[in-house]
């Protein structure tokens, strides 16, 4: 039944806008060969913790970055995300594990602080937990933008939950784009003629990876960071890394349930 549902959704969705539909079963086709591929030949990375990054930050840019954990703004944020979350999830169609996870959430939220950003870009946003963070953290630097770009699932009434629990307060300095990150991406970029930090956390194939890392790379200002969550599932990171040699890199394992590993690059 659930198939059925999927392919009646998707037939919807062709109807409104083809591209889209386009879109969504060549992420499907090669998150299905990336899956075959990953089991074949898992990549393995060498994994730090959260005071390695802190240290990163604190030698890049000469702060104390652990310091800005107890700030209230970022104690606001995550109670009033837990809040909404546990109200919403009973009702919404998308899965939980579509969020991003605190250990990923408290990594953007310092790298946004520290760096202080005009234009942050971010791919994947499900119920809005990681932009959440990402808005409180441009409200404390009293400047900033986050720009989101979410291809919602299938799942009948999906849409409408994208970004929900993201504060009414905080709503201001969002721009929320609807659709899949390869139609969307390049024109927004082009659009903001340069940023100051990429979040991806989309698509996790090894094609889409590389494609979006890539990508905001070239448009990204310095200094800057990128973020990619769940690099663990393939070398698209590591390769980037290697290509784009930032001042510093780090992968970290985010320190929750599922066991997953969070990239950053920072650049100076």
């Amino acid at each position: 039944m659930a198939v059925v549902s999927k392919i009646a959704a998707l037939a919807r969705v062709a109807v409104k806008d083809p591209s889209e539909a386009f879109y969504r079963i060549r992420a499907f086709t090669a998150s299905s060969l990336n899956r075959t591929a990953q089991e074949a030949s898992p990549f393995v990375y060498e994994q730090s913790n959260f005071s390695d990054f802190c240290r990163i930050l604190n030698q890049t840019f000469d702060v104390e970055a652990s310091d800005m954990l107890t700030e209230p703004e970022l104690l606001a944020v995550r109670e009033d995300v837990r809040a909404r979350l546990a109200e919403v999830q009973g009702d919404s169609p998308m899965a939980t594990a579509l969020n991003g996870g605190e250990g990923l959430c408290n990594t953007c939220y310092l790298a946004c602080r520290v760096l202080q950003p005009d234009a942050v870009v971010e791919t994947g946003v499900a119920h809005g937990i990681t932009s959440a963070y990402v808005l409180a953290a441009l409200e404390r630097n009293a400047r900033g933008h986050l720009y989101s770009i979410d291809r919602p699932p299938l799942a009948l009434g999906s849409d409408e939950f994208v970004g929900i629990c993201i504060p009414d307060a905080l709503r201001a300095g969002h721009t929320l784009i609807r659709g899949d990150a390869r139609a969307k991406l390049p024109a927004l970029l082009n659009s903001l003629g340069g940023i100051d930090m990429f979040i991806h956390d989309s698509d996790h194939s090894y094609g889409h990876m590389k494609f979006e890392l890539g990508l905001a790379y070239r448009h990204l200002r310095t200094p800057g960071v990128v973020v990619s969550d769940d690099v663990n599932l393939n070398a698209a990171f590591h390769e980037f890394v290697d290509d784009a040699k930032p001042s510093a890199a780090v992968v970290m394992n985010r320190g929750d349930a599922d066991g997953g590993c969070a990239g950053v690059g920072v650049f100076t």
